[in-house]
């Protein structure tokens, strides 16, 4: 699937705070906004920043906060926690989770051999 990546870009929507995820993608086309933004989180939570990205309308937004990943979904009243990526549907967050935690420390070739171990 062809995926589109905003590189420190500040989501903005006119009358409100802009937002700038960490990393975030469309995916299928480039779009003026994205279908996914990842925040990291390595001292404080983000759950509050959802609102923001519910103002912006994001699809699908993950963050990652105390060594795991929790994937959230926008629904009519806000984002729901769901345990399966709406934009990769085969992806589960306890596999990213696993994944990340298993691959500090490690090259890239290690976390590809692990990756194909999955």
């Amino acid at each position: 699937m062809p995926f589109f990546t905003f590189n420190q870009t500040r989501l903005v929507y006119e009358g409100k705070e802009g937002k700038e995820p960490d990393v975030a993608y469309s995916f299928g086309k480039d779009k003026e906004m994205p279908d996914l933004a990842v925040e990291v989180n390595i001292t404080s939570s983000s759950i509050n920043d959802l609102t923001k990205y519910q103002y912006l309308a994001i699809p699908e937004v993950w963050i990652w906060s105390q060594e795991s990943i929790k994937l959230f979904v926008k629904v009519e009243q806000g984002y729901l926690n769901v345990a399966v990526s709406n934009c990769l549907p085969n992806l589960k967050s306890d596999l990213v989770t696993d994944v990340v935690n298993s691959s500090f420390g490690k090259s890239p070739l290690e976390i590809e051999k692990l990756l194909n171990q999955q």
